[in-house]
């Protein structure tokens, strides 16, 4: 079964001066690191929407991140990401020790969201259960681990060069594996935003994770993709080395990454709602780098 992010709904004005909703650079003791982490992160209804249906966490003190991506008609893509931001946000509040416990209980809580969102369309009637992409990160003992659900992302900045850290569960990702799509033509495909993982939306939850090596210096960003959907790797790499490039401290390089990521994604034409989570890490308390 897949599902379809699209959303259905008509123009809005394009004012790009609105505020956007989002969190200004948080500073974290990067909890169980080893290493100070800074982060900010926003999420911005873009120029074709009524409404915005991604919802974004921001937890530098758990060392826990994510964005979600709603999908369903009138309210229900809402309701379904902000349903697994809040899982994973009591995740947060109360951290088990291990990252692996952590990862479980981020696990759980999303699991609780997909049941939660299946048995409310149950009940109206069999209508097609709302649902939400899901990229989560977190970092513990010198690694970056990555929980992921849909087509929102996570990459990594290192040295100036940018990789992503997932992998699309849609159609269209499927057909490319399979050598039966170029990626080029999957841009246009008309099934490219038929989604075969998802948080509620089909019938069973199934995450996927892998985990990375974490250094002083490193840029995470967590995207839906109304980002990446819009702007290619190379130009997204160009917009977070100017970031980088800017401000006084880490808090201020966050907060103009994620500003400038929006403002890049807004100069594009914005067609979907767009959410962003940068995460930057610094290097030890006693201001050596970690090896």
């Amino acid at each position: 079964m897949t599902a379809n992010d699209d959303q259905q709904d008509g123009p809005v004005r394009g004012d790009q001066d609105r505020a956007p909703e989002g969190t200004p650079g948080r500073i974290g003791g990067g909890v169980g690191l080893g290493l100070p982490v800074t982060s900010a992160a926003l999420t911005d209804v873009g120029l074709m929407r009524a409404e915005n249906q991604d919802a974004v966490l921001d937890r530098s003190d758990a060392g826990l991140w994510a964005v979600a991506d709603g999908m369903g008609g009138h309210a229900e893509g809402a309701l379904a990401s902000r349903s697994v931001v809040r899982g994973l946000a009591t995740v947060a509040d109360d951290p088990p020790g291990t990252p692996r416990d952590v990862l479980q209980a981020c696990g759980q809580a999303l699991g609780a969201s997909h049941r939660q969102l299946l048995a409310r369309a149950a009940r109206a009637g069999g209508l097609r259960p709302p649902g939400s992409t899901v990229v989560a990160l977190l970092l513990r003992d010198r690694h970056a681990l990555c929980l992921w659900a849909g087509d929102s992302r996570a990459y990594r900045l290192r040295d100036e060069g940018l990789e992503c850290l997932t992998r699309d569960h849609t159609v269209v990702q499927d057909m490319i594996d399979a050598g039966v799509l170029s990626p080029a033509a999957a841009a246009a495909h008309p099934a490219r935003h038929a989604l075969t993982r998802a948080v509620g939306a089909v019938d069973d939850l199934v995450l996927e994770q892998t985990r990375h090596p974490v250094r002083p210096g490193d840029l995470f960003l967590l995207c839906s993709d109304g980002v990446c959907g819009v702007l290619s790797d190379g130009a997204l790499a160009s917009v977070l080395r100017a970031g980088l490039a800017s401000g006084d401290d880490d808090g201020a390089r966050v907060r103009a990454i994620v500003e400038a990521v929006r403002r890049a994604v807004l100069d594009a034409g914005a067609p979907d709602n767009l959410s962003v989570v940068a995460i930057l890490t610094g290097v030890s308390a006693d201001g050596v780098a970690a090896s």
